[in-house]
């Protein structure tokens, strides 16, 4: 146990409050400079720990001239094997995980001090798909089948009136067999039948569960698909290629807003869908609360806007993921 020099409460030196950037090489300890794309503002938590005089490193706190060792990590038992931090930001050390990797005991300033990476970062984009391989050799012939055995020949053409189809003899014209044909029109809910007419394919009528027509937003997101705060702003817009029925929404918030809710709302041609009651993320949920729908059509040519009207106060949310649920009308 030791004293938690940065707040002054009894603590332990098992893990130490986030640093804002890491070091990538060694530093000079002095300036408002930008480190792994981060660029420092005054008091910012800085983990230097590549300086060629290993008893440099430690975390640190940035000044525009020369730093100071932040007061949790300035003494003989600030940390110990094992002492842990996380880096928040940086292009290559964001979310990144070190430990104090020098053996008892540690002596800021005087003994060298080593950190080891314990964990990765998060995990970027998928690649693209690899090439597809050549396709394979044909495998051997089956044996032939055994011969059948009858006798006649029905050789004539088939027709297909309203409900019945008939099959006549091609020498002598007779009817040879006549039954009930395809219904006039069979529903489809994913694969089915069609209607068949006078010996023609018409057309088939999908089924409610084939008639899927969902429209995806995001935001929160920034051009590395790293989150960043949302804001308050409308993340995209497109317009419709089908006249479709609105039936919801889904959503997902990876980073929970605090202090206050996050509000999505769907406008259409410079309305909202909604009533008073928009889809929200209540402070601190990662769910999605539904809103109440007032407009649920939609035309083809017409306008949809995706649009973030509130964000959290104390923390603001990151990563948020919403799908407009709707079906083909």
């Amino acid at each position: 146990m030791a004293v938690d020099r940065l707040r002054g409460s009894l603590s332990t030196v098992a893990i130490k409050a986030p640093v804002r950037a890491a070091s990538t090489g060694n530093l000079t300890l002095s300036g408002l400079q930008t480190i792994d794309g981060v660029a420092l503002n005054e008091g910012d938590r800085v983990l230097v720990k590549d300086q060629a005089d290993a008893r440099l490193n430690g975390i640190w706190l940035a000044a525009p001239s020369a730093w100071k060792r932040a007061a949790d990590f300035n003494g003989s038992g600030d940390a110990v094997e094992g002492t842990q931090l996380v880096a928040n930001e940086g292009n290559t050390q964001s979310n990144f995980r070190y430990k104090v990797s020098s053996p008892d005991p540690v002596v800021i300033g005087i003994d060298t001090i080593g950190f080891q990476q314990i964990s990765d970062g998060p995990a970027g984009p998928q690649g693209p798909a690899g090439a597809t391989g050549a396709t394979g050799a044909a495998g051997p012939q089956g044996p032939a089948g055994a011969s059948g055995s009858g006798s006649g020949d029905v050789n004539g053409p088939a027709s297909v009136t309203g409900n019945t189809v008939a099959l006549w003899d091609g020498d002598s014209g007779d009817l040879l067999k006549q039954g009930p044909a395809l219904g006039n029109l069979a529903a489809l809910d994913a694969v089915g039948a069609a209607q068949i007419s006078d010996g023609s394919v018409g057309v088939a009528e999908l089924g409610n569960a084939a008639k899927v027509f969902d429209i995806p937003f995001n935001a929160g997101f920034d051009a590395s698909l790293n989150g960043e705060d949302l804001a308050v702003k409308s993340y995209g817009t497109l317009v419709l290629t089908r006249n479709v029925v609105f039936e919801g929404e889904v959503g997902h918030l990876e980073t929970a807003a605090t202090g206050a809710a996050a509000i999505v709302d769907i406008e259409k041609n410079g309305a909202t869908l909604y009533s008073s009651a928009k889809p929200q993320f209540a402070a601190g949920s990662n769910s999605l609360s539904a809103g109440t729908l007032t407009t649920t059509t939609g035309n083809a040519g017409d306008r949809l806007a995706f649009k973030i009207t509130q964000v959290g106060s104390s923390i603001k949310g990151q990563r948020l993921r919403f799908g407009l649920k709707c079906r083909l009308s």
